[in-house]
């Protein structure tokens, strides 16, 4: 059927994830910080999908509620959409918008300002047969190290990472302070909102003021040989480091670990990081979710890269027939069609128009 994504639809179904070919680890702390208001959640696999691992970072401003919003629904509404036959970044699009309504909709019935204040950014990365499928609102950001280069795979939500989301939050007439945050009040007898991000889960105020957004930066990355880990990490580390500052420290870490390379060290990794953030002085608490690849093949891309392979050498063979075919009558290209249905796994089923042909 037309609505299946084509995977699902040619009968590839993706594999169970290995995770034998990655080691991972989240870690949060609150470093300079007044509060730690971030989280990490991962679902490995994903309930109800074996095929599928979910890391998530939540990074929360002004209180919990909508990090504790997203750790108990997020989840749960990314698999609906799943379940439904959607493919993985439309769901994530989804995802995300329909639990940012779903917050909006408590926060409006309750009237509680604490509530209507309330955001945070996430981060969201999928591992699905041998790609990462990665969504973001906000500061949170995911880079890779592939080779020794960083890659990044988001985009950052802020007045002062992209002129377009600035020309869209002054369009709207709030305040846009010197640090970048957006500020507005609607009422003198309530406290001013403010918020770091032009895009978020929450903010429910200022999304009605017309100054944030739910819709999130999705993208999907092909797992290669060259990719060697993956780190998600809250504005707290990005305030104070670059995307090379941050590869170069994790390859040092994981080059001067005495031992195996397993959860616990990830931790370690992420505690590393976490005290040279603090010591370089970020105002943020730091919240980060390290994924070293230790065998990216096992992770499904040599299947999904085997598929690709079938795929492309049965598309060459019917050009190749076209090809040879193309001094032969219009009655006869019917061979070339039904050649591609019994490729395809129509099996001698495909030899039904042979007969009719007479």
């Amino acid at each position: 059927p037309g609505w299946l994504p084509h995977a699902m639809s040619a009968g590839l179904k993706a594999p169970p994830v290995d995770l034998s070919g990655a080691v991972f680890a989240g870690q949060t702390f609150i470093g300079n910080a007044r509060r730690n208001l971030g989280a990490t959640q991962i679902l490995a696999p994903m309930p109800g999908d074996v095929t599928t691992v979910m890391f998530a970072l939540y990074d929360g401003h002004v209180n919990m509620s909508a990090v504790r919003h997203c750790l108990e629904d997020m989840a749960y509404v990314i698999r609906q959409y799943r379940k439904d036959g959607m493919d993985i970044k439309d769901s994530l699009t989804r995802g995300v918008v329909e639990c940012d309504a779903r917050f909006a909709l408590a926060a409006r019935q309750s009237g509680d300002f604490r509530l209507g204040s309330a955001g945070c950014s996430l981060c969201i990365v999928m591992l699905h047969d041998g790609c990462l499928y990665t969504a973001n609102v906000g500061s949170t950001r995911a880079v890779m190290c592939s080779g020794n280069k960083s890659e990044r795979l988001t985009a950052d939500h802020t007045v002062l990472a992209d002129a377009d989301e600035k020309k869209r939050v002054v369009k709207s007439g709030v305040e846009v302070d010197a640090e970048g945050n957006i500020r507005a009040n609607d009422s003198p007898a309530r406290p001013e909102y403010l918020s770091p991000v032009t895009r978020s889960i929450g903010d429910v105020l200022l999304k009605d003021l017309g100054a944030s957004t739910n819709r999130p930066s999705v993208s999907k990355h092909d797992l290669n040989v060259d990719d060697r880990f993956l780190v998600i990490a809250s504005r707290g580390v990005w305030a104070v480091m670059s995307d090379d500052d941050v590869v170069t420290e994790v390859q040092r870490v994981c080059f001067e670990w005495p031992g195996k390379v397993n959860e616990e060290a990830c931790k370690a990794f992420c505690a590393e990081i976490g005290d040279v953030v603090r010591e370089k002085g970020s105002p943020h608490s730091v919240t980060m979710i390290l994924i070293i690849f230790t065998d990216v093949a096992r992770l499904g891309m040599a299947a999904r890269v085997k598929r690709e392979e079938d795929e492309h050498k049965r598309r060459s063979r019917i050009e190749m027939i076209r090809g040879s075919m193309g001094e032969l009558t219009p009655s006869r290209q019917w061979t070339v069609q039904d050649y591609g249905y019994m490729m395809g796994g129509g099996g001698m089923g495909g030899m039904g128009g042979m007969g009719g042909m007479g």
